[in-house]
């Protein structure tokens, strides 16, 4: 007899595959249906809106999300006075207004450190109260209490990086005593004391200007060998203040060498001719991203194979370089910084050219210093005793800062640079692109800065009037 089979009933089968289709639909649209419950909860009332974090908990997929906007709830609308972003802008145009003036003055080369004056200032802020501390806080802020890269003794022969040394030494005078506290955190900073000084004792200062010229030049490798003098010490001093800062930095792209290049020297130069012949002139390439424009003042930026770089600034024709403003110097810098972020996005090329040039200046910077904001620190005019010094000295008796020198030496070729300064200060008793290649020559009085990229500080900054000139400049001692 056969066997009979039985088959399942068609319509039964055809619901159950329509059951898992439709079931399996919705499981495949979960974000779906959580965004319209979400919307349906919320409706137009926000006080039902849950918690921020607790809503992305579900879903992986805004992660990224919410990392922006934890970023951005970190952002300051407006900056903070005493942000690192308000002091390096402080810290510039305080550089620009001592440069302006002491340019305008200066006819010929010369070159100050920003930098270096502020790491002879540290040591001040480390042991200052009061009004003085508050002044000095601003400008100087948390960028200048960190110890300081040392000199070291040799210098890496592959090149790679810039170098950078600082070194600082205080002299105090022998009826001067200085607290413990101060004296452990000066050698956290890396700050040579030394006590004692008989400052009204012409032959033990003879020998102390002789040791501290032969380790300042050592340390500035010889770029500034004798700056100390006994005779500029007053019976009265009771600090001193040295600070020498050194830099070495090799261009990314070295420059060639043309045999012959011309400069114009200034209206007022005493020659009749103010086109000058120079036997040597610099020739380079840069992108013209490294380029930047604004009120017919033109800058480019040349960088060194480390976190340096150079800004040369070309004024316009018949205007001088003090005559930029600290305005003009920030738009060319926000200008050269915000195309540096995409330095590929512009294949065109720029040629500049400039001379090979040496400074060599001995500039007095208490008068300009007296005329910017932090002039009350170098003239007691606003505080009560002179400079407030309760953190270093135990018997803190007024004390006013009557000199503030530097010397400052640099040399570019068509390999990189060299640039040092020694900074003194004492105290006394007291109160484009295109298709057609752009080219910029510097051959007439431009200005320079040596600046650190990242943080912005000006390391160095002066002026080539005429760029045969090597001999020492000065603006006097008053």
């Amino acid at each position: 007899m056969a066997q009979v089979i039985k088959f399942p009933d068609i319509a039964l089968q055809h619901r159950r595959i329509l059951l898992l289709v439709s079931l399996l639909y919705f499981l495949l649209l979960p974000t779906q249906l959580r965004a319209v419950t979400y919307v349906d909860f919320i409706g137009d009332d926000p006080e039902k809106l849950p918690p921020y974090p607790a809503l992305h908990e579900e879903s992986s997929d805004d992660e990224h999300q919410v990392d922006t906007m934890q970023y951005q709830s970190v952002t300051p609308e407006n900056p903070d006075p005493d942000s690192p972003a308000a002091e390096s802008s402080r810290d510039l145009e305080l550089a620009i207004s001592l440069f302006t003036q002491a340019a305008k003055e200066t006819p010929e080369n010369f070159l100050i450190s920003p930098d270096g004056l502020f790491r002879s200032l540290a040591p001040v802020l480390m042991g200052a109260t009061g009004e003085t501390r508050r002044l000095l806080q601003s400008y100087l802020g948390d960028r200048y209490s960190e110890p300081p890269p040392a000199a070291a003794t040799a210098t890496s022969s592959a090149f790679a990086q810039d170098d950078y040394f600082v070194s600082n030494t205080l002299l105090l005078s022998d009826d001067l005593v200085i607290k413990e506290t101060y004296l452990e955190e000066a050698k956290q900073v890396n700050v040579d004391v030394r006590e004692n000084i008989r400052f009204r004792d012409p032959a033990s200062l003879e020998i102390l200007a002789d040791k501290l010229n032969e380790l300042f030049s050592e340390l500035t490798r010889g770029m500034v060998p004798k700056f100390c003098h006994a005779s500029e010490w007053s019976t009265d001093t009771t600090l001193g203040l040295i600070s020498s800062v050194y830099f070495k930095g090799l261009w990314r792209d070295s420059f060639s060498i043309r045999e012959a290049g011309s400069f114009t020297l200034p209206d007022d130069d005493k020659d009749d001719d103010k086109r000058v012949l120079l036997d040597k002139w610099m020739l380079g390439e840069i992108s013209s991203s490294q380029y930047a424009e604004h009120n017919y003042w033109q800058a480019v930026t040349v960088p060194y194979r480390g976190a340096h770089q150079m800004i040369l600034v070309l004024p316009p024709e018949g205007i001088m370089p003090h005559e930029i403003s600290a305005g003009t110097v920030m738009a060319l810098f926000s200008s050269l910084d915000s195309q540096g972020l995409y330095p590929y996005q512009s294949s065109s090329k720029i040629t500049i050219g400039l001379p090979p040039f040496k400074v060599d200046s001995d500039i007095e910077l208490s008068r300009f210093l007296r005329k910017t904001p932090l002039g009350a620190v170098f003239t007691g005019a606003v505080l009560r005793s002179s400079l407030e010094l309760g953190a270093m000295l135990s018997d803190p008796r007024g004390a006013s800062i009557n000199l503030v020198r530097q010397h400052c030496a640099i040399e570019v070729n068509k390999d990189g640079t060299r640039a040092a300064a020694v900074t003194r200060i004492s105290t006394t008793r007291g109160g484009g692109g295109g298709s057609h290649r752009k080219s910029i020559q510097f051959n007439r009085p431009f200005a320079y800065f040596v600046r650190d990229e990242k943080t912005g500080e000006i390391l160095f900054v002066g002026q080539v009037v005429d760029p045969r000139s090597t001999s020492k400049s000065g603006t006097g001692s008053h």
